[in-house]
């Protein structure tokens, strides 16, 4: 609980006393002063638009007092430690324990300053307005100006002195490419060609596949005639009507012989039953046909070897033989593969396997025209071509001439002209030549469906994702292209491919997958 007795009080009024206006009235009923009943009246300032009604008491009226009259202060024992009287010295009884009255002079204010306010003001505090705070305005401002000026200096010197901090994010392009084209078909093939050929003796089948070592035609030159085969066939009817008449003058049948012209019969049957249609290998019954004929003519031989006018006629025949042998030439198939006899002129040019042609060069031969080559004569006529089954090779003309190839890359080919024919092909390499785009494409796969086409439109596709990037993000470190990535341990160079791109946006794949995602932020460059 407080001790309230300790805090001090303020002076109690004397006992006995009457209150009357600002002053008491004093004992024994006295009558106060006649000017002490009432207030100080209010002061009316000049330009105050705040008024006052003066204070009136009603057993006293109003009296106006002037700065030279100023009211009475009311006289009270207990009042007079408060109202004080201006000169302590001259009034009142002196105070216990005060210091002793001021003896000296008093300085009054210069006559040029800020006159004293008038009595009446005195004891009022006067009314002060609020200023604006400017000055806090006036901060402000300047604070805003700085800051201005500060963003400014660091967008210029972001755009002068490192133009290359800006960035970009990473856009996910799709997952499906699809470019077309119309390409060159080159085969693995190997075609024979000779000079002066006068007719040719075809023997193996168009399109059929040979071995090694099979025969496939005879070519006659030019000075073969068809008498000369006039004259083969009557040394050959003069032999056998001589072997006829020998075998006719025998005095006991020869049972050999008999088996060696039955074996030659068989044959005979054998190749007509071809003919008529019947299931088989004729090339090879022709082979049995001539070994079954070759046998009874060593047996004929053999057998009348004393027979000097027998001898005579195998001379003429062989002479003869060796008289169209002059103009003859056979061809086997020195390799496994599929023959044909139909070229186009184009077999050679792109025989080599190494393909190193312009763009203009694949769109002439695509044409039909065929490049000229002085190694190869005039005269020479393509007898046959044998195409190897290990692979072919596509030269194609991109339509897109912004697409950017990558050696290596697999894509599925379609070939217009065969909805059916869906190969696995792979680029080898590629060429750009005034905005023409050449691809080569490697495909293994069966070439007999290409046997006769040399042009066709292909379809490329290729299930991947691709991400799409600014141009001005691709930066070159290396040898190889990248973009650069930030990652909270830092900004790293990240290789990648460009497939296709456009004067803004590029379409890229990481060379390693995993590094680049959708949204990932990517330094841009001017």
């Amino acid at each position: 609980m407080s001790d309230w007795s300790r805090i001090p009080q303020p002076p109690q009024p004397p006992q006995n006393e009457q209150r009357g206006g600002f002053g008491y009235a004093p004992e024994n009923n006295q009558p106060p002063h006649p000017q002490q009943q009432a207030p100080y009246p209010p002061v009316q300032q000049a330009g105050n638009p705040f008024t006052q009604e003066p204070y009136q008491d009603p057993q006293q009226p109003y009296q106006q007092h002037t700065p030279s009259n100023p009211p009475p202060l009311p006289q009270s024992a207990w009042m007079g430690s408060v109202f004080m009287p201006l000169n302590p010295q001259n009034q009142g009884p002196p105070l216990q324990a005060a210091p002793p009255p001021y003896t000296g002079n008093v300085q009054n204010a210069p006559s040029d300053g800020p006159s004293p306010p008038p009595i009446d003001n005195i004891g009022r505090l006067p009314i002060r307005k609020n200023k604006p705070a400017k000055s806090m305005l006036i901060y402000l401002y300047l604070l805003l100006g700085v800051l201005i000026l500060i963003i400014v200096f660091i967008g210029i010197g972001q755009l002068i002195g490192n133009k290359d901090s800006r960035t970009a994010k990473v856009a996910l392009s799709g997952q499906d490419l699809a470019y077309t084209g119309v390409a060159l078909i080159a085969r693995n093939e190997t075609t024979f060609s000779q000079e002066n050929v006068s007719s040719i003796d075809y023997i193996a089948e168009e399109g059929t596949a040979i071995t090694r070592g099979d025969p496939i035609c005879v070519v006659y030159t030019t000075g073969f005639s068809e008498r000369e085969y006039n004259n083969l066939e009557k040394a050959r009817a003069d032999l056998k009507n001589y072997q006829e008449t020998l075998i006719g003058n025998l005095l006991a049948p020869d049972t050999h012989l008999q088996q060696l012209d039955n074996v030659v019969i068989e044959r005979a049957l054998e190749i007509q039953a071809l003919v008529r249609g019947e299931s088989g290998n004729l090339l090879r019954q022709e082979e049995l046909m001539q070994q079954a004929v070759a046998q009874r003519q060593n047996y004929l031989r053999q057998k009348f070897a004393d027979d000097p006018k027998l001898a005579r006629f195998y001379d003429a025949e062989k002479n003869q033989l060796q008289r169209i042998d002059t103009w003859t030439t056979e061809y086997s198939a020195t390799d496994n593969g599929i023959i044909s006899f139909y070229t186009d002129g184009l077999e050679k040019p792109l025989a080599s396997g190494t393909y190193n042609f312009t763009p203009q060069q694949v769109e002439e031969m695509i044409a039909g025209k065929v490049p000229e080559d002085d190694s190869v004569s005039k005269d020479s006529v393509d007898i046959y071509r044998l195409v190897r089954t290990t692979g072919w090779t596509a030269l194609m003309i991109s339509d897109d001439p912004d697409w950017h190839p990558i050696d290596g890359d697999s894509y599925q080919m379609l070939i217009e002209s065969f909805k059916s024919t869906m190969v696995t092909a792979t680029v080898v390499r590629s060429t750009k030549i005034n905005n023409k785009q050449l691809v080569e494409l490697s495909v293994i796969g069966n070439v007999e469906p290409l046997l006769y086409t040399r042009q066709a439109r292909i379809q490329l596709s290729k299930n991947t994702i691709l991400y799409s990037v600014p141009v001005n993000s691709l930066f070159e470190q290396g040898g190889m292209v990248g973009v650069v990535a930030s990652f909270q341990e830092g900004e790293f160079f990240i290789p990648v491919r460009v497939i296709s791109q456009d004067a803004t946006q590029a379409q890229i794949e990481p060379v390693e997958q995993g590094y680049l995602v959708e949204g990932l932020n990517i330094r841009t460059f001017e």
